[in-house]
């Protein structure tokens, strides 16, 4: 399958509504993702996804107006036989095949089989309300590997649990990380993505283990870095409290950090400085004390602040700015 960009967008003003959506239909739906669409929203048509390229697994996180995606009995015959772990993320979704309907509220996801027909739809009643999920689109055999009674899976609904809630916070850092096409770290990423997926589907005790090791230990680290990025200016900021708020132990918290090769504390030491940095080069805040500046990226003392500014750049902080 060719992919597609990166991103895709269809809500050009300079478009007439029936003609943007005619233009995703073919472009999009049908020649790149072997689906057809049905538009059922009041609105008009807006669509944007969002392409992850990891290895060979396939992820698009989609955000529109109301439709129906519909894989025929005619595009079932493009021989396609990938399974794909729908994820819904906002308004209820309806999934159908095999004469099963499954409902899906928010965090709830359904595994749907390329090689037969399937729709997945907007339930009536949420029109004019963007929705968003995300699609991942893996190939059979390897996800067999992991998880042989996968096929027995397909259009059973699950429930938001901690390896589905961590899957889908894995895939939203992808995201904002920006992995390009060709990149190897999309591979490792793939895999990553593969081993939670197969948790999710009943992996073999190897695998379970392995994906504890891989996909697992790489979403748990990817959510700690971002948990410290976003809160390292807490001068109250614990390894405890951290722990706490990631729903893991303060162990298993320092041996994540200690394999990426920085400690939680030198991980918060480094943002604060890097941040101290960029203001005190910053004209903006030229006025502003070094004291404070100390104080605003989560330092307690403006003695140790120095310390570690002239130990990291080789200056303190007023010859910096200076």
């Amino acid at each position: 399958m060719t992919l597609p960009p990166e991103n895709l967008e269809f809500c050009s003003a300079d478009l007439p509504a029936r003609e943007r959506f005619d233009k995703w239909r073919e472009m999009y739906a049908k020649k790149m993702v072997g689906l057809d669409i049905v538009h059922t929203d009041q609105a008009p048509f807006f669509m944007r996804t969002e392409f992850q390229p990891l290895g060979d697994v396939r992820v698009a996180k989609i955000t529109g107006t109301a439709a129906d995606y519909v894989r025929n009995r005619q595009l079932v015959q493009d021989g396609n036989d990938d399974l794909v772990l729908i994820f819904n993320l906002s308004k209820p979704l309806l999934a159908l095949q095999d004469g099963k309907e499954i409902p899906l509220k928010s965090m709830d996801s359904v595994l749907i089989d390329c090689a037969r027909p399937a729709t997945v739809a907007s339930v009536l009643g949420t029109v004019g309300h963007p929705y968003q999920m995300f699609c991942m689109r893996v190939p059979r055999a390897g996800m067999l590997i992991r998880a042989p009674l996968a096929e027995q899976q397909i259009m059973v609904p699950f429930e938001a649990k901690d390896t589905s809630r961590l899957l889908v916070s894995y895939l939203n850092l992808l995201s904002q990380a920006g992995i390009k096409q060709d990149s190897n770290l999309g591979g490792v990423a793939g895999g990553h993505v593969l081993d939670l997926i197969g948790l999710m589907l009943g992996a073999t005790r190897d695998a379970e283990w392995g994906a504890k090791q891989g996909g697992v230990r790489a979403a748990r680290l990817a959510e700690a870095q971002k948990y410290i990025r976003d809160h390292y200016r807490r001068r109250s900021l614990t390894v405890r409290q951290a722990a706490a708020d990631l729903k893991i132990s303060e162990r298993y918290l320092h041996d994540l950090l200690a394999r990426s090769g920085e400690s939680f504390i030198d991980s918060v030491i480094h943002l604060r400085l890097e941040r101290a940095k960029e203001m005190l080069g910053d004209p903006k805040y030229r006025r502003v004390r070094i004291v404070d500046i100390a104080m605003a990226v989560g330092f307690n003392d403006l003695s140790n602040f120095n310390k570690l500014f002239r130990r990291r750049y080789g200056d303190t902080p007023t010859g910096f700015r200076k």
